[in-house]
């Protein structure tokens, strides 16, 4: 097959466009029991580079074949072209029905660790009204300072993030089911003499900043206050704001 000729050779471009070639041009055939069109297309989500390509490739997989791959890491494979492609309302399809397949929160998916989080947070981000972010860093720090020194906990439990906020220890990672909590800050704020540090942590970066205060409780006095740039590109009006995503009780390890 001139395909496989010039995949040997490393002309993955040419190679691809044969195995297309073969697909659009040409009646499905069985060899060996192994169908002809089931080759190409495995051969060519692993060779394509363009995003609308490898949507087709992956969509042909998922309706044609599905007895022969595993739809529900295709599902979130086809979610993932489509963000790259900028095709938003696909991507949050193909990610909800990633969602629903009865092994997405078990699956083990080569490369990606996190995919159910992932996804999960992305359809519940999508879902929310997201008026919780503030346009810049300095606006979110300005205004969670103001609340704590004023002892103004509706204003705290109005500026946390409505989705995904944790509260954790350093250890713990964000989706351990403990770790997502809700609470008031009310509860933690009666009674207590809180201060937060002058500046933020130096370990802060362009797109993750730590806010340490204390005064919390008796046994775990400090808390760093977790703030990040939203990355949310379905949404222009909140894409690069910021939010408060969570605490991180303790002083850091």
């Amino acid at each position: 097959m001139t395909a496989y000729a010039y995949l040997s050779m490393g002309a993955e471009p040419v190679a691809e466009y044969y195995f297309d070639r073969i697909l659009q041009q040409y009646q499905d055939l069985l060899v060996k029991g192994n169908s002809i069109h089931f080759m190409c297309l495995q051969n060519l989500i692993q060779i394509s580079k363009s995003p609308a390509h490898r949507i087709r490739y992956f969509n042909s997989l998922i309706n044609r074949f599905p007895q022969n791959v595993n739809t529900t890491e295709l599902y979130l494979r086809l979610a993932m072209e489509y963000e790259k492609d900028s095709q938003w309302t696909q991507a949050l399809r193909a990610y909800t029905v990633f969602l629903e397949q009865p092994d997405a929160t078990t699956i083990q998916i080569p490369g990606e660790p996190d995919a159910y989080k992932n996804a999960r947070h992305l359809i519940d981000y999508n879902s929310s009204d997201k008026n919780w972010t503030f346009e810049t860093l300095e606006g979110l720090e300005t205004a969670v300072r103001k609340a704590i020194r004023n002892y103004d906990w509706r204003s705290l439990d109005k500026y946390k993030a409505k989705v995904n906020f944790f509260s954790m220890s350093w250890k713990q990672d964000e989706t351990d089911t403990n770790a997502q909590e809700e609470f008031s800050m009310r509860s933690f704020m009666r009674g207590n003499r809180i201060r937060c540090s002058d500046t933020l942590d130096p370990s802060s970066t362009p797109t993750e900043a730590y806010l340490r205060t204390t005064g919390w409780s008796t046994y775990v006095p400090v808390w760093y206050l977790y703030f990040r740039k939203v990355n949310f590109p379905l949404d222009s009006d909140i894409h690069g704001n910021w939010e408060w995503a969570g605490i991180y009780y303790g002083d850091k390890m």
